[in-house]
């Protein structure tokens, strides 16, 4: 794949994702979006997701011709391999759905190494929606085991709805009945160490009822934007709205953010790069579809301005986007260029480049100008382009590090402790080689350490085993320490990046009690 030469972050960011400083020739070529391997059918209404070593589009629609009419429901799912040039291989059929899912777009998710498929309707148009989650995750092959199928989340099924993980947990985000119009509830479910899911329980009630909204986790929090309250399709919402990721996995209380969309949109295709919000080929009010790509970045002081960039890729409706935490490409494909016309075998990536991710590094680090030591850089994506990473972790960081000091717990070890015994929750992001990782490790091997266990649940997580962990809560450099209090907030203004004195980490434990 083609890749940029690092830069500044102004000119990466917007070179590598949008385009914004290319010239008329490398605009005419598309060369921030890389054509990849076809799909082997024309397909929409489906999901993309990237487990391992593979690219998998899942359910939806094939047809070849114009018009619903045409169209065939489908169970079918397909993976490509990921290959050491960031290209895809040959699409083959894998383990099918034990039902056609339709309107999964961004109901389609993935935490480690399970994929999730989450509501959806049974027809592109007005079906009978599901209520209920499928789950599957792959052999080293890229197999997928067969579908296990979750309990029911509601006593009705939702369609376009929005689905989101945070450690340890996934989210439904609103919805729309079949009858019963738009949805402001939240559905969440744990995520046991194997990938299978519990029982559904109420999360924070949205402020307002939405479908087709966008939803996507960057800097510790849940984001929600654009969107419809109701049918009514010139009824769109500008607003934004965003919820707190507590210790424990679960959702705080949501509130509404001072930035808004410039142009309110709906049914886009949405990924997290970074702390990048992204969405792509949305809706404009009256069902006017783009090909147009909407972004903004996480930062602590809140949201940036949202920017818009044109792009040539043809698909303007249903398609759908995967972000590859472990290489940093996103992967999206499938679709239609417009309201009955003919879907399309289409599939584009991007690489997200390390110098993007350097910008959301140092968002962070100058919020915290006062706690700087040297840190060594977290891997950036695109880094791994060149090996491919086959182990598949399954797990919420179920494995401790073999770095890992006395007193130190997995993270879902961790966490479960801290809400069982009500005890404050100290999670430490490291890389086992990095020069400051090694230093803290020295630290924390001193007799003195041990003396302020109880008074905390300590968590270590080594960053390149579990980069989606990393992502949600905003971590980019190591060493890094994040605090949260005995009710499972984060602390606001404690997180650090970069070496901690054991009389450091003694009096923030203190503060936290």
């Amino acid at each position: 794949m083609k890749r940029f030469p690092d830069s500044s972050f102004c000119s990466i960011v917007f070179v590598l994702l949008f385009g914004f400083l290319l010239t008329d020739v490398a605009r005419a070529q598309n060369q921030f979006v890389q054509r990849a391997t076809d799909l082997p059918l024309r397909r929409a209404f489906g999901g993309t997701a990237v487990l391992g070593d593979y690219v998998y589009y899942l359910g939806g629609s094939q047809g070849t011709a114009a018009g619903y009419d045409a169209e065939s429901v489908s169970t079918s799912v397909v993976k490509a391999r990921l290959l050491p040039n960031g290209r895809l291989g040959s699409w083959e059929q894998t383990t099918p759905l034990p039902q056609p899912r339709h309107y999964i777009e961004n109901a389609t998710l993935v935490l480690n190494d399970v994929v999730y498929i989450i509501g959806g309707s049974a027809l592109p148009a007005k079906g009978d929606r599901y209520n209920t989650a499928l789950f599957s995750r792959p052999l080293p092959n890229g197999t997928l085991l067969p579908w296990t199928e979750s309990q029911p989340f509601d006593s009705e099924g939702l369609s376009t709805i929005t689905a989101v993980s945070t450690p340890g947990h996934i989210h439904i985000i609103g919805g729309l009945y079949r009858d019963a119009g738009a949805s402001n509830k939240v559905h969440t479910n744990t995520i046991y160490a194997d990938g299978s899911m519990g029982s559904w329980t109420p999360g924070p009630t949205l402020p307002m009822p939405l479908w087709y909204h966008s939803a996507g986790v960057a800097g510790g929090r849940v984001y929600v934007w654009g969107g419809m309250p109701t049918e009514d399709r010139k009824q769109v919402s500008p607003l934004m709205f965003s919820a707190p990721i507590l210790g424990s996995g679960k959702l705080g209380a949501w509130r509404q953010e001072v930035r808004r969309l410039p142009q309110p949109f709906f049914a886009a295709s949405t990924a997290v790069a970074g702390d990048y919000l992204i969405s792509f080929s949305p809706r404009y009010s009256g069902s006017v579809g783009s090909s147009d790509v909407w972004y903004a970045a996480v930062t602590p002081q809140g949201v940036s301005n949202w920017y818009r960039r044109q792009t040539n890729v043809p698909s303007q409706l249903y398609h759908a986007a995967a972000t590859d935490y472990r290489k940093g490409m996103i992967f999206f494909g499938g679709g239609r260029s417009g309201p009955g016309q003919p879907m399309l075998q289409n599939f584009f990536s991007f690489a997200l480049g390390s110098s993007a991710r350097d910008q959301a590094e140092r968002a962070w680090l100058a919020a915290q100008r006062a706690h700087q030591n040297t840190v060594a850089a977290f891997p950036a994506p695109g880094a791994g382009q060149n090996e491919r990473q086959t182990t598949l972790t399954y797990t919420t960081a179920s494995t401790l590090s073999s770095g890992a000091v006395n007193g130190f717990k997995t993270y879902g070890d961790a966490r479960t402790v801290a809400e069982s015994r009500r005890l404050p929750l100290v999670v430490y992001f490291a890389l086992e080689d990095a020069r400051p990782c090694i230093e803290q490790r020295q630290l924390l091997e001193a007799p003195e350490f041990q003396q302020i266990v109880p008074k905390a649940s300590w968590a270590w997580v080594e960053t390149k085993n579990y980069p989606q962990l990393a992502q949600q809560i905003g971590v980019y450099r190591v060493p890094t320490w994040v605090f949260y209090d005995e009710t499972g907030n984060e602390v606001q203004n404690a997180r650090t990046v970069g070496v901690k004195s054991v009389t450091d980490l003694a009096k923030a434990v203190l503060d936290l009690r």
